[in-house]
């Protein structure tokens, strides 16, 4: 017999195995004499809508009809009359037409801006005459989706996001106006009468989340705005009103379209080389439900005339700043002070203080200004022959600075510290600076006045100081609206540096992979002179990893740590160690995602999180692509592998006789009055008799009874394995690594099937079952670890079953040439355990339905040293099961873990045997699942189960 054949016996027999198991769970409808089939149909239409915003839709009307058909006949039931309830309250009875079927009519109000998603909707379907039961239907209700769509029996079909209609559904994210672009037409005018006016239009827009999470924007048709505008200018650095800001409270638009007119005169000249930019900010009025503002700059170009008369994108910013008209100052007219000081200049700076990043994070800066007699407006050289250091003060927000006087120039030059973020918002920071007179000849006056001081431009002094008199408060840069730097991480290096293993108790082996890593990381921020990309520096970094399984569905934790790392001539070069609790994993492509961040919190530069992917069996260089996860990601995963769940308090011995359904000897024992020593003796093979108790009652009053038999020939009554299982791991050492190829020649092949039909019925099975061991070769039984057994076992079953399925049948089938290299690494381990030496008993003459498997272990553990071989076998190729999950299964190569050099010996023989066929089929679509299923027969992986090689 051909493996394939033997394969697909095995997976039928799963599968009616699979389906026995299912008719035992109890089903409430099983009574019915009914059935609703084919699927439910229906269609959701529109019903009602929000009256202050006729955009929005608040509820719809839901159309179903259903048909029913007989249970016995499976024939449409006509002119009977059914109840439609959702759980107590009737919603409608309504009998059936012709055709078996009836329909009905609720309304299901909803959110129309919450995330789209199929809500379920529950509703049983009474008899009312004739026939009599329930059927519970579950109908998937996507109230977005006008029509047919909308509506889902969940019986026969799945949705790809589904919700329950009795809760109302999490706002997950808000719904958000969208304005793509804007028209703007905008009339110079100079006369008062008739002042500058400014056109708008544009479409606005919905923004949610769609059934995939993905967000989604639709067109908005009616409904109410308020709209708040401002045109500025940019020249250079600076950027400046033209208008004020004007706020429209209440705006409708029809059709689709706002188209708004307001005067917007003009409060200044605009210069020729100014670029012209609208400030719109757009908030939805009356909404049924909260909905995000729209908002951002609108680009208008350079003013070539009396009209300007474009339409562009709109720029979205999260939060839209208006700018300040100029206002008069009230204290203009005022009279002057007997004294002041002029222009406010830097003469130079230092950096006192670096941050961890080693970029400034104190400068010291170095002013200078003279003092001034206003009414002369001479250069105050002395006071009355009084030293003018001792006769004037300096104070610096409010701090009285040292200062000191250059004679020849009335220069007061003094200096002031400033604690500031290099990797912040760039807003200039206000210093007042008040100097008082501390003589009657300047009547002990003061003058004061605010400067900006930005300590981002240090190395450029002319650009770090504005001084309010003479230059005017700074103006809004592109720096100051750009908030924050972050760390880009384009790529890494990775190079490997060899692995190590590790087993533990319950001889599980863990692989251990070391790397060097190389990073070159960049640091991104916007300056008051453009974008600017700096290299990382010198300074001191925490670079944080997590790596998990390449499953888009489901992907698992493997790995999470930091490293604290210095950066060295702008690169970090650090070693890293990768943990593989499952050693396939090592062998396979995984999600890698990375972090790197200040190692002090001293900055605000921004962290992101990085994605990318590699393959720890070789060096390579991976790119990586920024994430929107949160910065905490990664920290939440070193979280939880730092507080992992206690280990399991349940034996290798116990754990054994759960997994295979034996029962423990000793509580057997004590029942029945016998002590340990009978156990101990049994286990070590000098009396055995007294076991035949667990299965012949001793009692019986005839002579010759089966315990008596059983007694005097017990090894002809019983059978009996005894195994080791390791009770505690005392010491473990990996040795010399082999690694090494075979060739395989065994045949491969795949099938893939799909499948979904429809039958029903009834039916009364009464038989017997004798089953007998099969004729299968030794090493076929060893490698696929089956246990098959000797003896007679016989089976009455008595069940009626009734089911019901849809089938639809595509299949498709690919071979593998036979020929390729696997790759072997064989993993030696010495090891210093105490194992439980346990017995295995049953008795084959016992009637099946009545006989028992029974376990036991000796009293006192047995101290061993042995060694024991891991095998990981894989096959290299340029394409990768982890790196394509959801691909051809004929291209993805295997990977396998085997312990026992004789399990090796015996997979490699039959690797190597070319008359051999592997067929892989419905049941099984991943060959690498399968192949690790070996893993876990009684022969070899079992957890703390020595192999025979011991």
């Amino acid at each position: 017999m051909r493996i394939s054949n033997v394969w697909l016996l095995l997976i039928l027999v799963c599968s009616a195995c699979s389906g026995s198991d299912k008719k035992k769970i109890e089903d409430p409808q099983d009574t019915s004499t009914f059935v609703v089939s084919p699927a439910v149909k229906g269609s959701v239409e529109a019903a009602k809508v929000d009256p202050n915003f006729p955009s929005l839709a608040t509820a719809r009307t839901l159309n179903f009809t259903a048909c029913i058909k007989d249970v016995a006949a499976f024939n449409a039931v006509p002119g009977v009359p059914f109840a439609v309830k959702d759980g107590t309250k009737e919603i409608a009875t309504l009998p059936t037409n012709a055709d078996g079927c009836f329909t009905w009519s609720e309304p299901f109000p909803f959110d129309s801006t919450a995330g789209r998603t199929f809500f379920e909707v529950v509703r049983t379907i009474e008899a009312v005459d004739v026939h009599q039961g329930r059927q519970v239907l579950r109908i998937g209700v996507n109230p977005w989706a006008t029509g047919a769509e909308g509506i889902k029996d969940l019986r026969f079909e799945s949705v790809p996001k589904l919700s329950s209609a009795a809760t109302p559904t999490a706002q997950t994210e808000m719904a958000q106006l969208v304005i793509e672009d804007v028209g703007a037409e905008y009339q110079i005018s100079n006369t008062p009468s008739n002042p500058s006016s400014l056109l708008l239009n544009f479409a606005p827009k919905l923004r949610t989340l769609g059934l995939d999470g993905s967000p989604e924007t639709n067109p908005l048709t009616e409904g109410k705005l308020h709209v708040r505008m401002q045109l500025v200018a940019s020249a250079g650095n600076s950027i400046f009103a033209l208008t004020d800001a004007v706020t429209l409270p209440e705006e409708s638009f029809r059709a689709g379209q706002v188209r708004l007119t307001t005067p917007l005169p003009l409060l200044r000249s605009v210069p020729k080389e100014a670029n012209l930019e609208l400030l719109l900010k757009v908030e939805a009025i009356d909404s049924p439900a909260p909905i995000g503002p729209a908002g951002g700059r609108v680009s208008l170009g350079r003013l070539s005339g009396l009209t300007i008369n474009q339409r562009a994108p709109l720029r979205a910013e999260a939060e839209i700043s208006f700018l300040d008209t100029p206002v008069v100052n009230p204290l203009a007219n005022a009279p002057p002070p007997a004294f002041g000081f002029g222009r406010v200049q830097l003469e130079r700076a230092f950096v006192q203080e670096l941050t961890s990043t080693r970029h400034p994070k104190k400068i010291e800066f170095h002013f200078f200004a003279k003092l001034i007699n206003t009414a002369t407006n001479q250069v105050i050289e002395s006071a009355q022959g009084v030293n003018v250091n001792e006769e004037f003060q300096v104070f610096v927000n409010g701090e009285e600075r040292p200062h000191t006087y250059e004679p020849g120039t009335g220069n007061r030059t003094w200096t002031y510290p400033i604690n500031f973020d290099f990797f912040a918002q760039q807003d200039p920071i206000p210093l007042r600076i008040l100097i008082k007179s501390k003589n009657d000849y300047y009547g002990n006056g003061q003058a004061e006045r605010v400067i900006y001081v930005t300590p981002w431009q240090y190395e450029n002094l002319s650009l770090s100081l504005y001084d309010d008199l003479h230059s005017g408060a700074p103006t809004i840069s592109v720096a100051q609206q750009s908030g924050s730097a972050d760390i880009t991480i384009t790529s890494v290096y990775m190079t490997t540096l060899g692995q190590e293993h590790h087993v533990d108790a319950r001889m599980n082996m863990s692989t251990i992979v070391k790397f060097n890593v190389e990073a070159t990381p960049e640091i991104h921020r916007t300056t008051n002179q453009g974008e600017q990309t700096i290299p990382l520096g010198q300074g001191h970094y925490i670079v944080k990893f997590s790596t998990e399984t390449n499953d888009e569905n489901l992907p698992k934790l493997i790995d999470a740590q930091s490293i604290a790392v210095k950066a060295e001539n702008n690169k970090l070069s650090f070693p890293v160690h990768f943990r593989f609790p499952d050693p396939v994993q090592g062998m396979s492509r995984v999600r890698l995602y990375l972090q790197v961040v200040p190692a002090a919190q001293d900055v605000s530069l921004v962290t992101p999180v990085y994605y990318g992917q590699f393959d720890p069996t070789m060096n390579f260089m991976t790119r990586f692509t920024k994430t929107d996860l949160s910065p905490n990601y990664i920290d939440e995963r070193i979280r939880q592998l730092a507080n992992p769940a206690p280990p399991s308090p349940i034996s290798n011995a116990d754990l054994f006789a759960q997994a295979k359904g034996y029962e423990r000897i000793e509580p057997k024992l004590r029942e029945m009055g016998l002590s340990q020593e009978t156990l101990d003796q049994a286990i070590d093979g000098t009396s055995k008799a007294a076991l035949c108790d667990l299965f012949f009652d001793p009692k019986q009053p005839v002579p010759y009874t089966g315990n008596r038999f059983c007694r005097e020939s017990s090894d002809r009554f019983l059978q009996f394995g005894t195994i080791d299982l390791i009770r505690r791991l005392k010491a473990e050492k990996e040795t010399n690594n082999n690694p090494s190829q075979i060739r395989v020649e065994a045949g491969i092949s795949y099938a893939i099937a799909e499948s979904n039909e429809q039958t029903q019925g009834t039916s009364n099975n009464i038989g017997n079952e004798i089953g007998v061991k099969w004729g299968l070769p030794s090493w076929l039984a060893q490698l696929t670890g089956l246990d098959f057994s000797y003896g007679i076992k016989g089976q009455r079953n008595t069940y009626w079953s009734q089911s019901y399925s849809h089938r639809r049948s595509t299949t498709d089938s690919r071979g593998v040439d036979q020929g390729f290299m696997l790759t072997v690494d064989e993993v030696p381990f010495e090891l210093e355990v105490d194992v439980d030496r346990c017995l295995v008993i049953t008795a084959p003459a016992v009637p099946a339905r009545s006989r028992k498997t029974y376990l036991g272990c000796r009293s006192q553990t047995v101290a061993r040293s042995i060694r024991e071989n891991f095998y990981l076998l894989n096959q290299a190729g340029n394409v990768s099961m982890a790196a394509d999950p959801h691909g051809p299964p004929h291209q993805r190569p295997f990977v396998i873990l085997v312990r026992g050099r004789t399990r090796f010996q015996t997979l490699r023989t039959l690797l190597q045997d070319p008359s051999v066929m592997f067929t892989f089929q419905t049941g099984l679509p991943r060959p690498l699942e399968f192949l690790n299923s070996f893993g876990v027969r009684d022969d070899g992986f079992f957890p703390g189960l020595l192999t025979p090689d011991n």
